[in-house]
């Protein structure tokens, strides 16, 4: 990682300045600037609090073999800077904007405080447009072209994955079927349609009907099996009467 004087670093990790009042320097996060470099460490100031210390290259690894936790501090991450607030402010979308959507570009031009500047790389948005073009389209991509796909990207709004946003889509796709029926002049069903409190208690109905018809075929199969023992008991007796009957009569 090559460094002058002047840089401005993140350090990522919580760096102490020697000595017993284990006072810290820069916190994890926290932007510095390189005041010397040399090969025993770093001098630097935190721009945020105004310490300036020493750092030991062997304090900014996690062990030593391990890369310097430091990076380039001038630019930033539109996450990393929500909350921040600047004077001037400059997004840079080196990669077009199709990674991005209205969240995070409010996000990004709401840091300022009087002025905002957007760069974006005009041959990703033409690549961008290219490759969701139909083969065998017309290949001619127009400046208006590139300018109507970037508001596009800047506009869009992805879709909440939650209970109440799906209930709207569903709102949302009755009303467009309602006002198709509608143009396309279709007749709609005498019978109104069925609202889904009804269709429950419907299905409710025809599963308690049946369960009352299964316990009372079950009560008649219960009484039917009682009437056959009684009868079998009565028989075993008819069957057992002259054996008895004939056992007193030796007596």
């Amino acid at each position: 990682m090559p460094l002058a004087k002047g840089d401005i670093v993140r350090l990522y990790r919580q760096v102490y300045l020697p000595g017993r009042s284990r006072r810290v320097l820069a916190s994890n996060g926290e932007a510095l600037t390189v005041l010397d470099a040399t090969d025993a460490g770093l001098t630097v100031r935190n721009n945020r609090s105004g310490v300036e210390g020493s750092v030991p290259w062997r304090k900014l690894q996690d062990d030593r073999h391990a890369p310097v936790r430091l990076g380039y501090a001038s630019a930033n991450t539109i996450n990393l800077m929500q909350g921040v607030t600047a004077t001037d402010a400059m997004t840079v979308l080196m990669d077009g904007t199709r990674g991005m959507d209205a969240y995070r570009a409010y996000v990004a031009d709401s840091r300022h405080q009087q002025a905002s500047v957007m760069v974006i790389d005009e041959a990703s948005v033409r690549r961008d447009i290219s490759a969701t073009r139909p083969r065998g389209a017309d290949p001619t991509i127009r400046q208006s072209h590139v300018i109507q796909r970037i508001g596009e990207n800047l506009s869009r709004q992805p879709e909440k994955d939650n209970a109440v946003e799906s209930i709207r889509q569903a709102h949302e796709v009755r009303r467009h079927a309602q006002r198709a029926l509608r143009r396309a002049d279709v007749p709609l069903p005498d019978r109104p349609v069925e609202r889904a409190t009804d269709l429950v208690l419907r299905v409710y109905n025809r599963q308690r009907i049946e369960i009352t018809d299964r316990i009372r075929h079950l009560g008649q199969a219960a009484r039917e099996l009682s009437q056959r023992l009684v009868h079998r008991q009565e028989h075993r007796q008819e069957i057992d009467r002259p054996w008895h009957e004939h056992r007193g009569l030796e007596r």
